[in-house]
């Protein structure tokens, strides 16, 4: 009933729509617009550049922890990878108690696993300070459509590693993978070790975010609303 009375659709993504038109084939031919979803703004900490690597290598997990985005496989991935030059820092809001305790348990006690799961969110200084201490994120996640991290983290210039599906693969073909490198599922220690070997060899100290700017997106949904 609602969606008969839908006049258009907006989708942040061709693999979106692709979904959509899967669960709801009679809708093919309604009116549309494949926009992007927009970038954070910098606010008050302008991002620094990309950090040149030559062997340490700190990784960082953020956003709200939930089962899907699979800490625990990145834990046991990380394990696995036993690279002693390579960190990993999660960060992030977890509401699920049997959940935070499983992750803890995953974590072994590391020395080069820093675990700091809150009930509350972070601010945004916060983040923005954690974010651009490290020198890649991380995105294990075993199902996702869009990613507001991956926006967030490539913003503060930091590449991101991410599953070949939803629109990450749009997303690496935007921005190229200097900035998105993708893992085919499941997640395991070999993407962890291609990882940091991609952030060692370097890269654009600055991601090239124009194409993802609210104002030329507000301008695309102004014009398919008006049209």
């Amino acid at each position: 009933m609602f969606l008969r009375l839908v006049s258009g659709f907006i989708f942040l993504s061709n693999s979106s729509r692709r979904d959509f038109i899967a669960a709801y084939p009679n809708f093919e031919s309604a009116p549309h617009l494949i926009t992007r979803h927009g970038r954070y703004p910098d606010g008050t900490d302008a991002p620094s550049p990309r950090r040149l690597v030559s062997r340490d290598i700190r990784l960082l997990m953020f956003g709200l922890i939930r089962e899907y985005k699979n800490v625990i496989g990145l834990i046991q991935a990380f394990h696995a990878a036993n690279d002693p030059d390579i960190t990993l820092t999660i960060v992030g809001t977890c509401f699920d108690p049997g959940l935070r305790d499983r992750i803890e348990l995953a974590s072994n006690g590391s020395n080069r696993i820093n675990l700091d799961l809150r009930s509350d969110l972070l601010t945004d200084s916060e983040l923005n300070a954690i974010i651009d201490a490290h020198d890649g994120v991380v995105l294990p996640y075993t199902k996702i459509l869009n990613s507001g991290v991956a926006l967030h983290a490539i913003g503060r210039n930091k590449p991101i590693l991410a599953p070949a599906i939803g629109s990450l693969p749009e997303l690496e073909q935007s921005l190229g993978q200097d900035w998105v490198s993708l893992f085919k599922p499941p997640f395991d220690q070999n993407a962890v070790r291609l990882f940091a070997n991609h952030l060692r060899a370097g890269g654009p100290e600055r991601a090239d975010l124009s194409a993802y700017d609210w104002n030329t997106i507000g301008a695309e949904i102004a014009h398919f609303i008006m049209s």
